[in-house]
Order: C-alpha cells, then structure tokens, then sequence
C-alpha cells in the first residue's frame, strides 16, 4: 500500500507539481525530484548512487519481510 502511495505522490509531483505551486519541501519527497533531467542539466554521481543504495536496502527489507511471513501450510 505504502509503494502506490509513493508512485501517486511522484506522478503528482512531476506531473502537477509546478502547476498545484508545492513548496520545495513537499517536491522534495518525491524520488524523481532529485534526479536532474537529461540532457538539460549536468548528472551528479553521488545522487544517482545514494538512491540506488536506498532501492537496494528497501530492496533487502522486502526480500527479508516476504520471507518472514508468518503462513500456516493448509
């Protein structure tokens, strides 16, 4: 549930978000905030590299959360 509020809230914000005039700080939630857009603006390593680190770890915790699932065989 938590994932499809984020994928609504960065089509919000990438598509409405000049428009509905968000602040700063509400835009800044959204993933797609930080990655600048191709060819208009120069491409920093270290963003790209911290949201990779971040989908790996949230990665991990799915992986390990779907394995600790409590299911009773039936």
């Amino acid at each position: 549930m938590i994932s499809w509020l984020m994928v609504g809230w960065s089509s919000l914000v990438l598509l409405l978000g000049e428009l509905l005039d968000l602040p700063e700080a509400a835009r800044a939630l959204s993933p797609l905030w930080h990655i600048p857009l191709v060819p208009d603006a120069e491409v920093e390593a270290s963003t790209l590299i911290i949201l990779s680190l971040i989908a790996a770890v949230l990665g991990v915790m799915a992986v390990v959360g779907f394995a600790r699932r409590d299911l009773t065989e039936g």
